[in-house]
């Protein structure tokens, strides 16, 4: 049975943690956390916890902490930065152990990548390749280790450092190489592949969920005969819609697909781009966001289908909502790239190019294809994701607190 430690500061018994080699405890009272021996260390990624606090003289003020170890109850040491006062480490020398107060991780961060950019000092390491599940350079530069290396631990928005992913991401995507991996899945699928992979804290349980549940009705159907009957009990019919009728169908039609290859190009976009935008979101938020992209792009379609006299044709198909989450992904990721076989060779091509470039051929889909592709749900949903991505972003930066100085 498992020893109990307490909170240092108001002694609320900590709830412990433990993924691999990650293990913390968090106070739900004070939202305090207690980083156990190299913890932080892997967090920050420095080579260990003695690296944060051993600097130099002139980065830190030692003192005699008021707080006690949760583990050896002995008396910890206080380490303050003398560039910002307000942050103040606490850590016992006996185990290494280190406490920081809510919201102290973010700035611990930040402040350690100002003293290593200004004194030249590398500190940050490399995670070992067969860890990446996506391509890295060949080279020996060093590219930091952020958290989705790691568990992905929500610990709360004012603990998120946008800046040093988005500085990853740029650094991963332009030193990203070509590998025979790459090239053989884009040669042989025509689909494109992220160059880097934008980092994330939080595992995708709403993505993995509508891949799920949307693989499992796929295979339902597949087993059900009179398919056509399925499609108009839970498709969108524009007459239908138009009058009020079947309205649940604005939802069902996303989960319904009309062959093998309409689901797996579906699911495989909600995976690429899904996982990431959910990061940013939240799970709750980006179910929601999902949704609302499936309703008003599917309400964008029926209008065009009314208007061309398709008024009895069922819709189905994710690729609405799925515009919406890669909208999504192109305001909160702009410098990613993608890997895109042209001929036999994966060009890497910046995202909004890519998406730019998709776009265009929506509309030229629309005019000059008679597949029957629903290019306006396709339209739709991605300026409605990039809509609503863009209020969402600036809503949070209005309403999350700055952190005094």
């Amino acid at each position: 049975m498992e020893n109990v430690i307490y909170c240092p500061k108001d002694q609320t018994p900590l709830t412990i943690q433990k993924i691999t080699n990650i293990h913390l405890a968090f106070c739900p009272t004070c939202q305090g956390a207690w980083y156990y021996g190299e913890t932080l260390s892997r967090f920050l990624s420095v080579k260990t916890s003695k690296d944060i606090i051993s600097f130099s003289k002139r980065v830190f003020q030692q003192s005699q902490s008021s707080l006690s170890c949760p583990e050896c109850h002995t008396e910890m040491v206080a380490k303050t930065f003398q560039e910002d006062q307000s942050l103040t480490i606490d850590q016992c020398h006996h185990c290494q152990g280190i406490w920081l107060d809510k919201g102290e991780l973010g700035k611990t961060k930040q402040l350690l990548r100002k003293y290593t950019e200004s004194s030249g000092t590398t500190v940050l390491g490399q995670g070992p390749g067969f860890l990446r599940a996506y391509p890295v350079p060949k080279s020996e530069a060093s590219l930091p280790v952020t958290l989705h290396k790691l568990p992905r631990l929500d610990l709360g928005e004012e603990e998120r450092d946008e800046k040093a992913e988005e500085a990853e991401l740029a650094s991963g995507t332009e030193a990203a190489e070509v590998t025979t991996g790459i090239w053989l899945f884009t040669f042989l699928t025509g689909l494109p592949i992220e160059a880097y992979n934008p980092p994330r804290k939080r595992v995708p349980y709403v993505t993995i969920g509508l891949l799920v549940l949307n693989t499992l009705i796929f295979i339902l159907m597949t087993r059900m005969g009179n398919v056509m009957s399925i499609f108009t009990a839970y498709g969108a019919v524009p007459e239908q819609i138009l009058n009020k009728q079947n309205l649940l169908a604005l939802l069902t039609h996303a989960f319904l697909h009309a062959g093998f290859a309409h689901w797996l190009g579906n699911m495989y976009f909600l995976w690429t781009f899904g996982d990431n935008v959910e990061d940013r979101l939240g799970h709750v938020q980006f179910l929601f966001f999902y949704l609302f992209c499936a309703v008003t792009a599917c309400l964008c379609q029926v209008w065009v289908m009314m208007l061309l006299g398709q008024n009895s044709i069922p819709l189905v198909g994710a690729s609405g909502a799925i515009a919406g989450v890669m909208g999504a992904y192109l305001y909160f990721f702009p410098k990613a790239a993608m890997y895109q076989n042209i001929i036999i060779v994966p060009v890497k091509i910046p995202i909004t190019l890519y998406l730019g470039f998709w776009v265009a051929m929506q509309f030229v889909g629309h005019y000059l294809s008679k597949s029957g592709v629903a290019w306006w749900a396709h339209l739709g949903g991605f300026f409605i994701g990039l809509i609503i991505a863009a209020i969402w972003y600036h809503l949070r930066k209005q309403t999350t607190p700055v952190p005094a100085a």
